[in-house]
């Protein structure tokens, strides 16, 4: 195998486990193309990328389960696709170049309001609350051998459900289905719905404020562990040993971490750990959706496998234009499931806008 695919092989694997508590059912899989087959699999081209910067993340909590010793929680930091509306679209700010006004404060890639209320305006609360068909696209950079540093751009699909919290606010409640990565055609990523099951959807508390006429939100960042629990899951660093006791078996399949299947050029299977570190900010638009930009600082760490040439660490990072990492939705008006989302894609979302 020459260095070029070995190079190849390396970047594909870089993957994140998205999904959270939507995708396959019992005994099915997800792996490439994102074409879904009604009672088998969801596919597609791997996972959003991860980053192993250490020392990310923010807020605290303990890992709680769906049963006594299993899953753990996240931690958090403190139908029918809707006509598209022809209207100026409002301006997002850029991440890049926004100065926080006077009385605002940047928390978690966004600037708030420092004297934020509690309570939410109804007529604000009319608007956002509800479901969202949701794409997001995270830019990374990964250090590959041989070729160097090569952009990576994972987009991924999923629902985000926003409800009054009883007390005059919010919270967000995002449940992954698939993605696809730019990178990565030398193999198939198989993720087995086992992982996506095992875990429990952050529900978060949501920022929210109307400025200049526009209402802002932002979603603070939320640190979910697979496939290892953590006293601190915001501070605890992602453990290099593969005995480490806190690492278990998330996704029951008798490997340790959770397993990703790997076919291709090279074949086997890979066992991870994970901490997902994101937040996401922006505005509601004209046309009443949620848009904007997510941060990611995720950490992956390969712990093992069945094939030395996938058993490998890439350093990744967060890519430095932060614009390149977008949020777009979609207001649903019925319910709808996963494989609905990822046959509509195209149409919900169109690559053109």
């Amino acid at each position: 195998m020459n260095q070029l695919l070995k190079a190849t092989i390396y970047v594909a694997l870089y993957i994140s486990i998205y999904l959270t508590g939507c995708g396959a059912s019992d005994g099915d899989t997800v792996t490439e193309s994102m074409q879904p087959s009604s009672g088998e699999s969801v596919t597609m081209n791997g996972m959003s990328p991860t980053t192993q910067n250490p020392n990310n993340g923010s807020g605290d909590g303990t890992p709680i389960t769906d049963t006594p010793g299993d899953t753990p929680a996240p931690q958090t930091g403190d139908q029918t696709p809707t006509e598209p509306v022809d209207t100026e679209p409002m301006p997002v700010p850029n991440p890049e170049d926004e100065v926080c006004s006077e009385g605002q404060e940047r928390v978690d890639g966004a600037c708030i309001p420092t004297d934020l209320d509690d309570v939410i305006d109804p007529a604000i609360l009319q608007a956002l609350v509800g479901t969202y068909a949701v794409q997001m696209k995270i830019a990374m950079i990964q250090e590959v051998p041989i070729l160097g540093e090569m952009e990576n751009v994972s987009t991924v699909y999923g629902f985000t459900e926003i409800s009054e919290d009883g007390e005059g606010g919010v919270v967000m409640v995002e449940r992954g289905c698939g993605a696809r990565s730019s990178t990565g055609d030398a193999i198939n990523v198989v993720i087995p719905s086992a992982i996506p099951r095992s875990v429990t959807p952050p529900v978060t508390p949501l920022n929210v404020w109307e400025e200049n006429g526009i209402i802002h939100w932002s979603r603070p960042e939320v640190v979910v562990p697979i496939g290892i629990r953590l006293d601190d899951p915001v501070n605890d660093a992602l453990p290099s040993d593969p005995n480490d006791p806190r690492i278990w078996d998330q996704d029951g399949d008798g490997a340790p971490g959770v397993t990703v299947n790997v076919m291709g050029f090279a074949s086997g299977d890979l066992y991870i750990i994970q901490k997902q570190v994101s937040s996401e900010h922006g505005i509601l638009n004209e046309a009443g959706e949620m848009e904007g930009f997510v941060v990611d600082n995720s950490l992956q760490v390969t712990i093992g496998g069945t094939n030395p040439l996938l058993n490998q660490q890439i350093p990744t990072r967060p890519n430095p234009d932060g614009s390149l990492s977008t949020l777009r939705s979609t207001k649903m008006a019925a319910d709808r499931d996963c494989d609905w989302l990822l046959e509509n894609q195209n149409q919900l979302f169109p690559e053109n806008n």
